[in-house]
C-alpha cells in the first residue's frame, strides 16, 4: 500500500512586526531571500541588539498571504490604542 497523503504549504508574501499588545508596528513585502520569520525580522529590525530586545519583550514576526492581507488591511490604518498606555 502506498502513502498518497500530501501536504501543501503556503509561503507568506508579507511579513508583520507585531507588538506584544497584538498591534502591527511594521511590515515587509519582498526583499527576503529565505521566507522565514527570522529573515523577515532582520529586514524589519536590522540591528541584532534591537531584535533581541524585541523578542525579549514579546514582539513577534508573522507571515501572511495576499488573501490574509486583504482581511487584515484595516490594522495598518488603525492607530495602536495601547500607545497611550505604553507612554
Amino acid at each position: 500500500m502506498t502513502d498518497t497523503s500530501t501536504a501543501t504549504f503556503t509561503i507568506p508574501t508579507h511579513w508583520f512586526l507585531v507588538k506584544p499588545c497584538g498591534c502591527i508596528d511594521g511590515s515587509a513585502i519582498g526583499g527576503i531571500k529565505r521566507p522565514t520569520a527570522e529573515a523577515a525580522h532582520k529586514l524589519l529590525t536590522p540591528l541584532k541588539r534591537d531584535r533581541d530586545r524585541e523578542l525579549k519583550e514579546g514582539w513577534t514576526v508573522r507571515g501572511a498571504t495576499k488573501d490574509e492581507l486583504r482581511r487584515i488591511g484595516e490594522l495598518f490604518t488603525t492607530p495602536c490604542p495601547h500607545a497611550a498606555e505604553e507612554a
